[in-house]
């Protein structure tokens, strides 16, 4: 049997994109801290194997690749979903959270990806955003670290042809957006069902970059066509912070 594993499982886009899997008899590996969630995903299907896995992906890896080891199991699939954002000026964010996220968002999706390419033939999804095309005022981590894992796979594709992709989504309503009122010109997303469904489509192509949504592809000729000041006083209004929830503000992707 193979099988899927999935970063960030426990919640939006992973939690989505396991039941959608799970609904169309893959079986899955999945990741999360939220253990009781995974669970719940787990019970809800018994025509597929699901296994669990509990881990807290900012840490050290090396137990989660003894886990992994010890599985001895066919993966056909890696999915690093894991993620969070943070939205606050830099100067006033808490340097704990900014080492988490790049724990996180860049220095796991790098090791997992390692790992996958030198002991299994998986082909790996790095999920990224569209946020990777420009600088974030007031999420600078955040965009940084996108900016990272796009530039990141499209390198080690021409290195791993055929074994590795990236996909930039745009704004998607998930657990993201709880705390949109952080931000004052937060606008809603693509709704989750159908950006699961494109990021399914995205997986099964034969494209390297995949850009989802009609904002992320305008997104990208932007980029293009505009001088970067522009694109800066973009995400400035875009990421403006409500002043008296400044600081401090953090939420997870998955």
């Amino acid at each position: 049997m193979s099988y899927i594993l999935i970063t960030g499982a426990s919640s939006g886009i992973g939690l989505n994109l396991s039941i959608e899997y799970a609904k169309r008899n893959n079986n899955l590996i999945l990741i999360s801290r939220n253990i009781d969630k995974l669970n719940e995903i787990k019970n809800q299907f018994n025509n597929v194997d699901i296994i669990t896995i509990k881990y807290d992906l900012t840490l050290d890896l090396s137990n989660l690749f003894n886990i992994i080891k010890e599985l001895n199991l066919d993966i056909k699939l890696v999915i690093n979903n894991a993620g969070f954002g943070i939205v606050s000026e830099f100067i006033n964010s808490n340097i704990k959270k900014d080492n988490e996220l790049i724990n996180l968002n860049v220095l796991a999706l790098t090791r997992i990806t390692h790992y996958f390419l030198i002991n299994s033939n998986a082909k790996i999804i790095n999920i990224s955003s569209v946020a990777s095309m420009y600088p974030g005022v007031n999420m600078s981590l955040y965009y940084a670290s996108k900016t990272y894992v796009t530039s990141f796979s499209r390198g080690i594709e021409k290195e791993n042809r055929g074994r590795v992709k990236v996909i930039n989504l745009p704004k998607i309503e998930t657990n993201f957006d709880n705390v949109a009122g952080k931000r004052k010109n937060v606008k809603k997303g693509m709704k989750i069902n159908p950006a699961i469904k494109k990021i399914i489509k995205a997986i099964n192509n034969k494209k390297v970059v995949n850009n989802i949504g009609i904002a992320t592809k305008f997104t990208v000729l932007i980029s293009k066509l505009f001088h970067r000041s522009f694109l800066l006083n973009l995400s400035n209004k875009t990421n403006e912070i409500q002043q008296w929830k400044c600081k401090d503000v953090f939420y997870y992707l998955t």
